[in-house]
């Protein structure tokens, strides 16, 4: 027998691994995993040669595992564990070897993340072992108090909620960009020009501000040195004191030179029928109920006679689909409504 045949016999999984047998660099292609494994009875591998043989294996795991990303690379080990598994239960190796999340080619702070991205839907613990992450609860707890006391990663620092009712849940997104600095310069530069025009009391503007400081904290001088006299021609200067801590887009805090809520931009995201409370220069007060709509230009909506910049409006667009444009200055509080409906149509009438 083969190990190829041995997989298949045991119907494991083996998407990756069939790359990782077949691949001209892989030094199992040259049939020594057989030789290991089934060159001999059952049981019979000794020590030493346990040893070298497992210390090998992994090492052209891992050595293959740098070729992949994403979900290809947790699915590698979940193949692997799977193939060490099924071969100590029927005697091929030692009951000595194992192959854990802990013994993997995944790092800490690559599960921390994979952790993460599971939590953006409601997860149990117990879920996250057996099903995503193939190893035991205690595992998967000691991560979980982990990001609960507080994960960094560089700068990066997030804080999950919790267990509650026996579920986990975070919104956080980790995005990772190993940019080089014309890279940067260009992101920055793209942000910069997305704020220009709009009002301080859009919370579009605080986020785009927001994500673009957040990146500026984790430049060195070197690098603002380099970008700063570019970035100061086209009006934008960023001050670099805002680390990248998370904080969940349902709680986002109040921008306080600004008065507007960056969780206001939630509403528009989930699409969530609101309540839009103003209040004119003279403090007469009015009530918009609706869809919010950041994006769409709202000159046609806008008397040229008001003297109202239409780059700082928004549209509220109710269920027939009908638009009112709102200025931003002078929103008091935008509220979700229970029991919204269904979102009108894309576009106005």
């Amino acid at each position: 027998m083969d190990i190829r045949t041995f997989i298949n016999r045991n119907a494991l999984g083996h998407r990756l691994l069939d790359r990782l047998l077949s691949g001209r660099s892989s030094p199992f292609c040259t049939g020594q995993v057989d030789e290991w494994l089934f060159g001999r009875h059952p049981g019979q591998i000794g020590r030493q040669l346990e040893s070298e043989w497992f210390a090998a294996f992994k090492g052209g795991v891992k050595s293959y595992a740098r070729e992949l990303y994403g979900a290809d690379r947790l699915d590698l080990y979940l193949e692997v564990r799977d193939l060490i598994d099924a071969l100590r239960d029927q005697g091929y190796v030692p009951r000595t070897v194992k192959y854990e999340l802990k013994d993997s080619f995944l790092s800490r702070d690559e599960v921390n993340l994979i952790i993460l991205k599971e939590m953006q839907e409601p997860i149990t613990q117990d879920r996250l072992a057996n099903d995503v992450l193939g190893c035991s609860r205690q595992t998967v707890g000691e991560r979980l108090k982990e990001l609960q006391d507080g994960y960094r990663l560089g700068d990066m620092s997030v804080i999950i909620a919790p267990e509650r009712g026996g579920r986990l849940q975070s919104t956080v997104h980790p995005i990772l960009l190993p940019l080089n600095l014309s890279e940067v310069y260009v992101l920055l530069s793209a942000l910069g020009a997305q704020t220009s025009g709009l009002s301080r009391e859009d919370p579009h503007w605080a986020i785009l501000n927001d994500v673009a400081e957040k990146i500026y904290f984790q430049l060195t001088d070197y690098a603002r040195d380099r970008i700063d006299g570019r970035l100061a021609e086209q009006g934008f200067h960023l001050q670099g004191d805002t680390p990248p801590i998370y904080v969940g887009d349902q709680h986002a805090h109040v921008r306080g030179t600004t008065g507007c809520s960056m969780s206001w931009a939630f509403f528009e995201k989930a699409h969530k029928r609101v309540e839009v409370i103003c209040a004119d220069g003279e403090g007469e007060e009015s009530t918009y109920v609706g869809f919010m709509d950041g994006w769409t230009d709202a000159s046609p909506y806008v008397d040229a006679d008001a003297g109202v910049d239409p780059r700082h409006c928004f549209l509220v667009k109710d269920i027939d689909g009908a638009c009112v444009a709102v200025s931003w200055e002078n929103v008091v509080d935008i509220r979700s409504v229970p029991d919204g409906g269904d979102a009108p149509e894309p576009g106005c009438r």
